[in-house]
């Protein structure tokens, strides 16, 4: 196994929200979304940053796998958000890759063709989860899908490394 890729946090940008997941040594560990109240604003990035921040120094992260929005749903402050993200992980060394919806899709497989599937496959990996998947099946709106996105990001990222390293 490459030494370089074990502990892996997974994150899916909002502006809103984001969803966090800690894989260590391809386990999930930790898992949460992290709500931002408000217009968004610098002190609503740096939250964010910050947020990112103590996850990163709490589990010793060497990677960050970075659910992004699509291309033509990308805002400004997102694209922002992103740029400091992979600034900080360039700092401290620690490897980066972004992932999109349709990526990650793709990666489950052909089953895979919207986010209720996508966080079923996700269940199936981590049971982990279960609570949340139950939370998030009786919601109106969205709020734990950010979860399953961090989630299969970093499990992805984890994966890949794992079938270079063989």
């Amino acid at each position: 196994m490459n030494q370089g890729i074990k502990n892996v946090l997974g994150i899916s940008l909002g502006t809103r929200s984001i969803g966090m997941a800690m894989l260590a040594e391809g386990e999930l560990i930790d898992w949460s979304i992290k709500s931002f109240r408000g217009a968004w604003s610098e002190q609503k990035k740096l939250q964010i940053l910050d947020t990112v921040e103590q996850m990163m120094e709490r589990y010793s992260v060497t990677a960050f796998a970075i659910k992004v929005p699509d291309k033509m749903h990308h805002f400004p402050v997102l694209e922002s958000l992103l740029a400091e993200i992979i600034q900080l992980a360039k700092d401290k060394a620690i490897t980066t890759a972004t992932f999109t919806i349709q990526s990650l899709k793709a990666i489950c497989g052909k089953d895979v063709t919207n986010k209720g599937t996508l966080r079923t496959t996700v269940l199936n990996s981590f049971s982990e989860l279960k609570a949340e998947y139950q939370k998030e099946s009786r919601n109106r709106n969205a709020y734990y899908t950010k979860l399953f996105e961090a989630t299969l990001a970093a499990a992805t990222l984890f994966q890949q490394n794992e079938e270079k390293c063989r």
